[in-house]
């Protein structure tokens, strides 16, 4: 490759990046045209024809030593090296060529696997940005640095970090491989187009199932709706990032709702014992009776699969009650059993 010219100034790297631009941008629009999605039941050819895709970008962009790594039981990683200057720390750059299906339901207005450019600037395409965009990014610090890389490089392109990835058990049994100073993780994106983002800290992930208990057993929506709630409901309603979903619904929690959490002899010991996984009555008189309320009842729900890690852009519910009367009852105090 040829050298960057020694006391070369800022803005003249600059110049060398936007002239390499137009290139890259093509290397980004053939990466993008191979569907490397690494989840299992995919076709395998794709991936592995990815992986030696980005081994030949790599070599190309000036890391001569680049190759495959094998990874038991997953798909290979790309690696290479450039030593570091004498003194010099050493900096692992990190990003991943495998990427996420792109099923129709998805909303594509473009081919998914075909780099669209726009009018607002962005190029379109399933891996544009996640993630082949980071493997460019790598190559184009390569090219544009030339020669005169002012740290020792080290290079790691997964190819399963949008499923169940199995690097991690590879770097466990070869630290001294992975030793640096830094890491430069090629993974996110900027927020408008022209405006490079620079990301300091990342929110890990944690899956787990919850279980939402509200009462001792089940009970009957139409006598106890509104005094008891619903574990769906509940439990969707305390979720911070579920909110929405119940938040522009009329529940239960009317401000003038008072409810009376002594037993009502009228419903029976079986009932009242109902609400004693919250130590809520099932039944009350209110100045506004929380039986007489709207009362939505979410009972299933369908999302993405546990496998698929992106923020899913909408939920399914699988069965939606909303129990209401046809007619307001008046204001003022009054009980359930009073109504016919």
């Amino acid at each position: 490759m040829t050298a960057t010219p020694v006391g070369d100034t800022t803005s003249s790297l600059g110049d060398r990046v936007a002239g390499l631009m137009p290139g890259l941008i093509e290397e980004l629009a053939t990466l993008v045209a191979v569907p490397s999605v690494a989840f299992p039941g995919f076709p395998a050819e794709p991936v592995h024809r990815m992986s030696e895709a980005v081994v030949a970008l790599l070599r190309r962009s000036g890391a001569e030593n680049a190759r495959l790594l094998d990874i038991p039981g997953g798909y290979p990683a790309v690696w290479a090296e450039i030593p570091a200057p004498a003194g010099a720390p050493t900096v692992l750059l990190y990003a991943h060529y495998d990427v996420q299906p792109a099923p129709p339901e998805q909303g594509w207005d473009t081919e998914p696997f075909t780099a669209t450019t726009k009018p607002d600037g962005r190029i379109y395409g399933r891996g544009a940005a996640d993630d082949k965009s980071g493997l460019i990014i790598h190559a184009g610090v390569l090219q544009a640095l030339g020669d005169d890389i002012p740290v020792g490089i080290k290079i790691l392109i997964e190819g399963e970090e949008e499923t169940i990835s199995h690097l991690e058990d590879f770097v466990d049994a070869n630290p001294e491989m992975f030793d640096c100073d830094a890491f430069v993780i090629a993974d996110m994106g900027n927020q408008a187009v022209g405006r490079p983002a620079l990301t300091t800290a990342l929110r890990g992930e944690v899956s787990c199932t919850v279980r939402v208990r509200t009462l001792a057993f089940p009970v009957h929506s139409g006598v106890f709706g509104g005094a008891a709630t619903a574990s769906a409901i509940r439990g969707y309603y305390n979720c911070p990032s579920c909110t929405i979903l119940v938040h522009r619904m009329p529940l239960r929690r009317d401000r003038e709702a008072v409810i009376d959490h002594r037993q009502s002899p009228e419903l029976g010991s079986d009932s009242a014992r109902a609400g004693g996984g919250i130590g809520t009555a099932v039944h009350a008189c209110t100045r506004r009776d929380p039986h007489a309320q709207p009362l939505p009842n979410l009972r299933g729900l369908a999302g993405r699969p546990r496998s698929q890690l992106g923020f899913p852009g909408k939920m399914a519910a699988g069965l939606f009650r909303l129990h209401a009367l046809r007619r307001p009852l008046p204001d003022g105090p009054h009980c359930a059993g009073q109504r016919a």
